[in-house]
């Protein structure tokens, strides 16, 4: 199946409603059918918590992102 390019963005909050600033996010490609991961890459978020990413995706994989806290937190 053809592969397409998807930006995903969004802006990350805290517990407490708050900008989260540093944090980082990831995206994984998971293949259901080999139950098999592959890592695509990362960014980390501005000032304002917010992040954009775009990648290669396919219609028979999915697609995990990750969220971790800022490295000096």
């Amino acid at each position: 199946m053809p592969e397409k390019t998807y930006i995903l963005k969004g802006t990350i909050y805290d517990e407490k409603q708050e900008l989260v600033s540093g944090a980082v996010v990831t995206v994984t490609e998971v293949d259901p059918l080999s139950k098999t991961t592959k890592f695509l890459g990362y960014t980390i978020t501005d000032i304002n918590g917010y992040y954009l990413i775009a990648i290669e995706a396919f219609e028979d994989k999915f697609y995990e992102l990750g969220i971790f806290p800022p490295l000096n937190s």
